[in-house]
């Protein structure tokens, strides 16, 4: 229950709940808006006690912008709007507490807050400019001779020693962040590179069955925008159980991996070859008629065909045979693969080395 309350407390919507990244941004927010509230009503009420009206107005105007700016994040979930105003609320009380001392002169230790804010808040990139910015308007308010900014006095020792101790503090805070964003990007490339993997055959390199099923998907999604057809391709390479059984696997593991980079070498940048299990390959033909695709199956029949794969002095000669599906509105993906199945083992039965592009089993190519 508790820590219910505790999440509910700090942050907005669930629908911002998306990534680590909003998470941490609406967290910040969150927290520096509620310490706002409290501490900021505590400080204005002693500011009051001291007889210092105008630092309590201060203090009392800025938290009640803490409280405005929470309610809105909680509301509309802006995290990027709420943040905003966080640094700029802050970054413009700390200018005022720096330049009028605040409570018994000690208003400018509240800057030490500033560089972690600004670099969780903005990033590195954005960070170290208004870090920047702000760290030379601190030396600016020390050190500019008659600065009418400046309503109090510091002396020479706490300046210099605060702006050290500032610029210390802002390095400090600039590595950590660097060394955060740099294991965040170490992560994401990882994460690409596993992603990639698991849509690769491990033998061939060519896309998985998961990878051109999502593909074939979002071709079928395009389709019912814009009615553009596509075709799927199912081949099957004919007798390569004799190349296994009368060589050897390293040999049969070659035809393979020399079939798909044909395969690949021999279709449009937008077509997506893909191993789909064994000897047989399946091959996407985004906006593609049948008769279209029957032309580039007979086309890839032909090179499959009069090519010599050659493997430690042993010339081989492979052939496919291959059936051909085209979308129809409302088809399933499963179907329109099992169609393009079907016609692949007609083809089979019909003789091999040839290409069945319909349902009526009529031939496209006889070799």
């Amino acid at each position: 229950m508790i820590k219910e309350l505790f999440i509910n407390i700090l942050y907005a919507r669930q629908s911002d709940m998306s990534s680590a990244a909003v998470r941490k941004q609406i967290l910040i927010c969150s927290i520096f808006n509620l310490a706002g509230i409290v501490l900021l009503f505590l400080y204005g009420t002693n500011a009051i006690v001291e007889g210092n009206y105008i630092l309590a107005s201060v203090d009392f105007s800025v938290c009640a912008i803490n409280g405005i700016n929470y309610f809105y994040l909680r509301r509309t979930g802006n995290y990027k709007g709420s943040s905003q105003v966080v640094v700029c609320v802050m970054g413009g009380l700390c200018f005022y507490l720096l330049c009028s001392g605040g409570s018994y002169n000690t208003g400018a230790l509240w800057l030490f807050i500033m560089p972690t804010l600004i670099f969780y808040i903005l990033g590195l990139k954005k960070g170290r400019i208004v870090l920047g910015i702000l760290f030379f308007t601190v030396i600016g308010v020390f050190y500019i001779p008659g600065n009418p900014l400046l309503t109090t006095e510091y002396s020479l020792y706490f300046s210099s020693r605060f702006v050290g101790a500032f610029l210390c503090v802002s390095i400090i805070a600039y590595v950590y962040e660097y060394t955060l964003e740099d294991g965040r990007n170490e992560l994401l490339s990882l994460s690409k590179k596993f992603d990639l993997l698991s849509r690769r055959d491990a033998l061939t390199g060519l896309a998985n069955r998961r990878d051109i099923i999502e593909k074939i998907e979002n071709e079928v999604s395009r389709f019912e925008r814009n009615q553009k057809t596509f075709c799927v391709l199912m081949l099957d390479l004919d007798n390569f159980k004799n190349v296994n059984d009368s060589y050897c696997h390293d040999c049969g593991d070659y035809v393979l991996t020399e079939i798909g980079r044909t395969l690949s070498e021999s279709t449009q940048k937008k077509d997506c070859v893909a191993r789909w299990g064994g000897e047989e390959f399946l091959i996407l033909l985004p906006e593609t008629s049948l008769r279209q695709a029957t032309i580039t199956a007979e086309r890839l029949r032909v090179t499959i065909a009069d090519k010599d794969f050659s493997y430690n002095e042993i010339s081989l000669k492979i052939t496919f045979s291959a059936g051909i599906a085209e979308y129809q509105q409302g088809l399933r993906v499963d179907d329109l693969i099992n169609t393009a199945d079907r016609l692949l083992y007609r083809a089979k039965r019909g003789g091999k080395n040839m290409v069945i592009a319909d349902t009526t089993a009529q031939n496209s190519a006889v070799s």
